[in-house]
């Protein structure tokens, strides 16, 4: 059995169309395949894909099905229609993958070809994980400086 993910469009006001061409089921699902990459789904990254699926509004359940399908290998994931979307699912993914503090070789793998596949480069993709290391680290940071306080 495999596991389909649909990709319905979102509405974004101040768009030419007013719709964005992105799935919020299709972000998810690029998502957990980049995270379950390294063949495992630590508690950190597990997290941050229930964050994202509620943001998605896809229930925990369906979460926890498609990291099964992941790890397994069968997980059918649609593609983005253009490359602005790309671009945001690849942050995603990078997030993702960065969600441990570090990106594991199979992850950066997979998140290399799903960029070479939408037309952006190796240097794309490190800026990528330069951002989201510079973005977890500020977190940490503030983290840190608040309990401190506490």
């Amino acid at each position: 059995m495999r596991l389909r993910v649909s990709s319905p469009q979102i509405s974004a006001p101040g768009t030419p169309n007013g719709k964005l061409n992105l799935s919020p089921s299709g972000l998810l699902a690029w998502c957990v395949k980049v995270t379950a990459a390294d063949g495992n789904v630590d508690p950190a990254e597990r997290q941050l894909l229930l964050s994202l699926a509620d943001k998605c509004g896809v229930e925990p359940d369906r979460v926890e099905q498609m990291i099964e399908m992941a790890l397994a290998g069968r997980l059918d994931v649609p593609d983005p229609p253009d490359k602005l979307t790309a671009h945001l699912w690849l942050t995603a993914m990078a997030a993702a993958a960065m969600a441990d503090g570090q990106v594991r070789p199979p992850e950066g793998q997979l998140l290399n070809l799903a960029a070479q596949r939408f037309g952006f480069s190796p240097e794309d993709v490190a800026l990528l994980l330069r951002q989201q290391y510079a973005q977890h680290f500020a977190q940490a940071k503030e983290e840190l400086r608040t309990a401190r306080t506490q």
